[in-house]
């Protein structure tokens, strides 16, 4: 898989715990298509998990720009001050003690809030994407959702990026980062509770400050649900 100036299409690959996504776009960034594959990669082999993309044949196409973005919720974020590389892994380690050396550290630069993302992606995977796209630098899901979706207004807005089970939860106000963080739920009702704790964690009022759900699709139990308990929702589907 190669980036082609001379190719008008972009590809998205998404990784997961439960598999991966891959969209095709235009030069105006229109999704073209996209599809999702369940074969779980985390925990396969290097030859594995080579098998498995060997037969996915967006992987043998050039496109204009590949970007390869990673869920995980092994992350911590930090002050851009009191990173360096050599502490990495240990830094991450304070907050998630499973990870082991054979788990390859990676970063994103959070450069407006000079803040830094690191985490961790599955040793064995990193090791073959580097091989398939040496060029692509592993995006974590949480700074593409940021770049992609979460507008810098003047005004405090609660963004949410739905996943399968979890939630991220990005909270700016005047341009200001003052929270992140993921939840898992498994219910209607344990999704409401996260969003209303983040509203009273940050004595946020229900009644004033908007709260924007991405990645919504068909999941109408929990937009139905958010809009009872906030006033001012909106909802994309991307």
């Amino acid at each position: 898989m190669n980036n082609n100036n001379n190719n008008s299409y972009s590809l998205s690959i998404r990784f997961s715990s439960g598999g991966f996504s891959l969209y095709a776009y235009d030069e105006n960034n229109n999704l073209l298509s996209s599809r999702t594959e369940s074969e779980e990669l985390f925990s396969k082999s290097k030859e594995e998990i080579i098998e498995i993309l060997s037969k996915i044949d967006e992987l043998n196409l050039n496109f204009r720009n590949v970007r390869i973005i990673l869920e995980t919720e092994i992350y911590s974020i930090l002050p851009i001050a009191v990173y360096t590389p050599e502490n990495e892994f240990h830094l991450l380690k304070l907050h998630h003690n499973n990870i082991t050396h054979d788990d390859k550290i990676l970063t994103n630069e959070l450069t407006a809030w000079d803040a830094i993302l690191i985490f961790s992606v599955p040793g064995q995977l990193h090791a073959v994407l580097s091989g398939i796209a040496p060029e692509v630098s592993i995006e974590h899901h949480i700074p593409a959702f940021i770049n992609d979706y979460v507008e810098l207004e003047n005004d405090k807005n609660v963004n949410v990026w739905l996943r399968s089970n979890h939630m991220d939860v990005v909270v700016l106000e005047k341009w200001n980062l003052i929270f992140i963080n993921s939840f898992e739920f498994k219910t209607d009702e344990d999704f409401i509770y996260f969003i209303l704790k983040v509203y009273e964690k940050l004595e946020l009022e229900t009644e004033q400050c908007g709260l924007k759900i991405h990645n919504v699709k068909k999941r109408t139990s929990l937009t139905d649900l958010a809009s009872k308990y906030i006033k001012n929702c909106s909802f994309t589907q991307n």
